[in-house]
């Protein structure tokens, strides 16, 4: 196993709230784990986002799947300073072994500059445009 993780991780249980984020996440994002710990998704998600995100989110809790699980895109991410930036990354939805869903995990590594939002990894970034992929 690496010991030494190169990915940002965060956790969230079946109603959405962080339960854990590493080392990298916190420095990538900047949001303090004493303050994002216990927190709702909303912390990270933005507010153009949160309704879709939440509809997707319940859904992948309700179904065990996500449309989205498996599949890395650039991912919007609000940080401590209030802007968003664009990170690469993937999402997980974690399951028992049942298949009901218990939470969800998603990773995300340092973001390329000029990244769109939800464009797949394998677009050049300078193709990508809002709204499509």
């Amino acid at each position: 196993m690496n010991e030494h993780p190169t990915a940002a991780v965060i956790v969230a249980d079946r109603s959405g709230t962080i339960v854990h984020l590493n080392d990298i996440a916190e420095d990538l994002f900047g949001h303090p784990r004493t303050e994002a710990l216990g927190a709702s998704l909303d912390l990270i998600v933005p507010g153009d986002y949160r309704q879709a995100h939440w509809a997707g989110f319940h859904r992948a809790m309700d179904t065990g799947e996500s449309g989205l699980e498996g599949t890395a895109v650039h991912l919007p991410v609000v940080c401590h300073d209030g802007r968003i930036r664009v990170f690469p990354g993937m999402f997980s939805v974690l399951r028992d072994p049942h298949g009901l869903a218990l939470g969800a995990a998603a990773t995300y590594t340092a973001a390329p500059t000029g990244a769109q939002p939800f464009t797949p990894l394998d677009v050049p970034t300078q193709q990508a445009r809002p709204g499509t992929g």
